[in-house]
């Protein structure tokens, strides 16, 4: 096995998970990795935005996120940004493995994760995901809790719509898993004017996710009981589960 062969492997896939392949450009992962972050540029310039460089990337955006390379950090959050483009490749993978995937690559720079949040030509999926890895990274030390704060004080004040969205969904979910209970009075007036839609959210709801975070000493209650909040691990094992992934089945 090879890289090319690999790579093939990668845009012909179809419905059979190319595991020895995955499995391979892990192993070689030096080899591997400028190619990848080749072909990432090469999509995103418009070079090449066959059929087939779509499915290469599918996959490689799911290995990315299993090595947490930071180097495929800025590389991820520019296709976050084009509107439907990450929609199209990883499709359902936006709401189930985004947020993992940018914390699992994150290098530090907090401005391309608020730049893909405050883009309001984005899909408002990716906007939340990239909302809740900063939650995650704060909670965790990547960001300072100063500087969290600040951001939510500035997205209340300044991000769009002005209405309801999945952007505010994940402000409110972020108040309550970082147990900012200072913040609650405004994440409760968010909820009371309907800019998170009450099917998803409503104010016990919201008091009861305080509730849970503010009773751990550890503060990672919140997180434990959202799998979609939290890194990324195991790519073949992700898209070999027929629940995760039922284009690859078991």
């Amino acid at each position: 096995m090879d890289l090319d062969g690999v790579i093939r492997d990668f845009a012909t896939a179809g419905h059979v998970l190319p595991r020895e392949s995955m499995r391979w450009a892990l192993d070689n992962w030096e080899e591997a990795f400028p190619r990848f972050l080749a072909l990432i540029d090469r999509y995103l310039d418009g070079t090449d935005r066959s059929d087939g460089a779509r499915e290469s990337l599918f996959f490689i955006i799911y290995l990315i996120g299993d090595k947490g390379d930071p180097r495929a950090f800025p590389a991820l959050c520019r296709l976050a940004r084009p509107p439907q483009m990450l929609d199209e490749i990883i499709g359902a993978g936006v709401t189930e493995h985004l947020c993992g995937l940018l914390v699992n690559c994150f290098d530090g720079d907090t401005a391309l994760l608020k730049t893909i949040v405050e883009a309001e030509d984005v899909d408002a999926f990716i906007r939340e995901a990239a909302l809740y890895a900063m939650a995650y990274l704060t909670r965790t030390g990547g960001i300072p809790h100063d500087e969290m704060r600040a951001y939510l004080r500035h997205l209340l004040q300044a991000a769009e719509p002005r209405g309801e969205s999945q952007i505010w969904v994940g402000w409110v979910d972020a108040v309550s898993l970082l147990g900012y209970e200072d913040y609650a009075p405004e994440a409760e007036r968010l909820l009371e004017r309907g800019w998170v839609h009450r099917t998803i959210m409503r104010v016990k709801d919201f008091r009861d996710d305080l509730r849970l975070t503010l009773s751990d000493p550890e503060r990672m209650a919140g997180f434990a009981a959202r799998k979609e909040i939290g890194p990324f691990a195991d790519a073949v094992g992700t898209l070999t589960s027929p629940v995760i992934s039922p284009r690859f089945g078991a």
